[in-house]
């Protein structure tokens, strides 16, 4: 026996059919792309509008130039050292911190209270918090602030 007979011939690997030029270039579901492309635009317009309008003085803004400004880092001085931005930060992120673990603690804890007890009432109570976390914000909008600007 040679070494031509233990060794299996080579099969060659058909090519491809060849799509048409179109078919390579576009994705399967193109119009996925399109919308998301869209709703990129739609988003990111207004954040592109801050961002130049952060560059331009007042006239410039009121006249509605769609041209980057000279004016950045006056704006900048202007808004974190003179009206004093960076505390208004340092605020908002302690206080996002503080309740988003506080809301953590409480839905870890009251999670643990469904599983693993037994109580009369039980679904009810489970439905209700169901129902609560269904209702968008603007329903609620009207009573929370009821809520918070009432005289106590």
């Amino acid at each position: 026996m040679t070494t031509l007979d233990q060794n299996p011939p080579l099969v060659l690997a058909a090519k491809p059919v060849s799509k048409g030029l179109v078919k390579r270039i576009l994705p399967e579901r193109w119009y996925a792309h399109v919308v998301l492309i869209l709703a990129i635009i739609v988003i990111g317009f207004p954040m592109f509008y801050a961002v130049l309008v952060s560059t331009q003085n007042n006239a410039q803004v009121f006249s509605y130039q769609f041209t980057p400004g000279n004016k950045l880092a006056e704006n900048f001085d202007t808004v974190f050292n003179q009206r004093g931005l960076w505390r208004y930060m340092v605020n908002t992120v302690g206080i996002s911190v503080i309740f988003t673990i506080a809301k953590v603690v409480f839905s870890l804890t009251a999670g643990l209270a469904f599983v693993y007890f037994r109580f009369p009432g039980k679904w009810l109570v489970f439905g209700f918090v169901l129902l609560t976390l269904m209702l968008p914000t603007d329903v609620l909008i009207i009573s929370l602030f009821r809520l918070v600007s009432a005289d106590l």
